[in-house]
């Protein structure tokens, strides 16, 4: 049977950037140092000269700002020096030079001409960022994602989210019964989590079980409902604690002879004997070791009594935080829209949902056709820092009739508290018509 590493090997062919095919979807793995600014800047120059694509119909997505420079002034230094080859000049690039000579060779005078218009034109190279690709995307088609015309991006929201946060906190928290807010703020609860939770929701890492449907609002009976069920639940297992201390003070020579029985026990649980607390806390840290198993399985098993209540006790208590938590959503989100609605404003995430939501709707065939016809090819750089949105966004736009090269590496996945989802890296991997590795690093020199 073949090992896991080389079927994953066989996946993969290896990149060409001068001779890979320029159709379909496909999925490079480029590994740090392995030239995939120059490769990507490659494939660019050869759309130009080989599918005769112009530069506008060219989009290249990329995750920083940094990241876009470097790559928009790599692509106008190889078109610029394309053409100087079509010119009859010498550059020290042979890997340009040959990619002109071979179309030359078949129609010179048109070659020269295609890449003299693509350097008039290379101020409309689109390199751009995720959220500057969803801006223009709403921006030029407002109709097709019923966007209103000429709304103000709001470059900072953590105002707005502060101030959402405090009204759902006045209105909310401070009239929740007073022993159920003990409860619940023993439990770690928080305005700063709340605020936090909010804020990850609406960037797209989405509250797990909520449901924007649902409504998640509390009257007192509720609260003072669960807190007779935590109150219950909390004397039951202070009960059991109870019970494992009496049977500690009223059993303690048979205990004795159970450490006696065993050196490690005889050496580290003797000498607590006469302090309950600290020999069960001892026994709490080492239960999972095998001599405290051989030894005290009569006090293990007290103690995985009262765990399992205070499991029920715990999920009670998650209950009702997880229910505050999805209010929390839902009250400062509402409050959160109509602001950006009143003063006409959209924030950086709304970017990318809003075009998410106008393409993964029922009716986004125009809002496609209409994407498709602006970009001919399209190349999603440092796609393992992505997230689901973004994918399914570029999926459904571009992987039919459209050229496109996913570029990226899952072993520099490092934004994952951007929302960068590693697994959604691996569905596209699987999704994608080709595969290429990139492995050869061009950074290091051996030693």
């Amino acid at each position: 049977m073949p090992s896991i590493i080389n079927t994953m090997t066989k996946e993969f062919e290896n990149f060409n950037a001068s001779t890979v095919e320029l159709q379909g979807s496909n999925l490079i793995e480029a590994s740090a140092g392995t030239g995939k600014t120059y490769s990507i800047a490659i494939l660019v120059l050869r759309l130009l000269l080989e599918k005769n694509i112009a530069i506008k119909e060219i989009l290249m997505v990329t995750f920083t700002k940094a990241a876009v420079a470097e790559l928009e002034e790599r692509i106008r230094l190889f078109v610029r020096s394309a053409y100087k080859v079509a010119q009859g000049q010498t550059i020290k690039d042979s890997t340009i030079t040959n990619l002109v000579k071979n179309v030359s060779d078949k129609n010179p005078g048109e070659i020269e001409k295609l890449l003299k218009e693509a350097v008039l034109f290379l101020d409309e190279t689109s390199v751009l960022t995720i959220h500057s690709f969803c801006q223009q995307t709403l921006n030029e088609f407002a109709f097709e994602t019923d966007q209103l015309f000429g709304m103000e991006l709001m470059q900072d929201g953590s105002a707005i989210l502060e101030d959402e946060t405090n009204k759902f906190w006045r209105k909310f928290i401070t009239t929740i019964p007073t022993e159920v807010l003990r409860i619940i703020v023993d439990y770690g609860f928080n305005k700063d989590k709340i605020k936090k939770m909010v804020s990850n929701h609406l960037s797209g890492n989405r509250y797990f079980l909520y449901d924007e449907t649902a409504n998640y609002t509390m009257c007192d009976d509720d609260y003072l409902g669960l807190a007779a069920k935590i109150e219950e639940k909390q004397i039951a297992v202070d009960a059991k604690n109870e019970e494992l201390f009496d049977y500690l003070e009223h059993n303690k020579a048979e205990v004795i002879s159970l450490c006696e029985g065993n050196s490690y026990s005889n050496k580290n649980l003797l000498p607590l004997i006469n302090d309950a607390e600290q020999f069960v806390d001892f026994v709490i840290a080492k239960r999972g070791t095998v001599n405290v198993q051989k030894t005290l399985p009569i006090i293990l098993e007290r103690l995985d009594a009262i765990d399992e209540l205070q499991a029920e006790l715990q999920e009670i208590v998650n209950h009702l935080i997880k229910k505050i938590n999805c209010n929390g959503i839902q009250q400062i989100s509402e409050g959160i829209t109509y602001f950006k609605n009143r003063y006409n404003q959209i924030s950086f995430d709304d970017l990318i949902s809003k075009l998410h939501h106008a393409l993964l709707r029922g009716s986004s065939e125009k809002l496609v056709e209409c994407m498709q016809n602006k970009y001919k090819a399209v190349f999603i750089d440092e796609f393992q820092d992505t997230d689901r949105l973004q994918y399914e966004i570029f999926r459904k736009a571009f992987s039919e009739n459209t050229i496109l090269f996913y570029i990226g590496d899952p072993k520099q996945s490092i934004y994952a508290w951007r929302k960068a989802d590693i697994y959604t890296y691996f569905e596209a991997k699987n999704a994608v018509d080709k595969r290429y590795g990139m492995n050869q690093n061009y950074r290091s020199a051996e030693r």
